[in-house]
């Protein structure tokens, strides 16, 4: 007997939130990474169809699990390293699901802090990026403005968000003087 696909799904839900919650220690992020779970969230959120797709509790988890694996040096690079997986964790900075968008941003914050990382993950998701500037999460704000900071410590990428950014933004992820015309 074939068991309800949200049976399964949420299955998959409770066991990647519980290895997300092991990710949080050392012990933890090192058994996940022995067990190849990055490449393994992955796999199922590039998948055309399958849970991962419609079940948003199971993304927000996939998510929740390559932010913490991307804090660890050897996660951040198994994760860039992997084809199409910035395009992926681009693709959820567009969700309508605050905490998706939230654990995104927070994953490409890790990524970019390695320096071959940087201009990929600009070029990835530096558009979304700086739109999330904006999100009404203050959270999402604040992980979008760290993962900027770090891809742009990349002058390619940091010319590119200057060109793309606003004064206002600007300012506030660079720290750059505002002019303000006083005519």
């Amino acid at each position: 007997m074939e068991r309800p696909s949200g049976a399964s799904a949420a299955a998959k839900t409770h066991a990647l939130q519980s290895l997300g919650d092991l990710a949080l220690f050392d012990a933890g992020v090192e058994a996940c990474l022995v067990a190849k779970v990055a490449l393994t969230v992955l796999d199922a959120l590039e998948a055309p169809s399958g849970d991962a797709r419609t079940c948003p509790e199971l993304r927000v988890a996939a998510a929740r699990m390559l932010k913490h694996l991307a804090q660890d040096p050897r996660g951040k690079f198994i994760v860039f390293r992997r084809d199409g997986a910035l395009q992926i964790l681009a693709g959820l900075l567009r969700s309508r699901t605050t905490d998706l968008r939230a654990h995104a941003a927070g994953a490409f914050m890790g990524i970019a802090i390695e320096v071959q990382a940087k201009l990929p993950v600009w070029e990835a998701a530096g558009a979304d990026l700086v739109m999330l500037l904006r999100d009404p999460s203050p959270l999402v704000a604040e992980n979008a403005m760290y993962a900027i900071q770090n891809a742009c410590e990349h002058p390619v990428a940091k010319r590119a968000a200057v060109q793309i950014m606003s004064e206002k933004d600007r300012a506030l992820v660079f720290n750059m003087q505002v002019m303000v015309n006083n005519h």
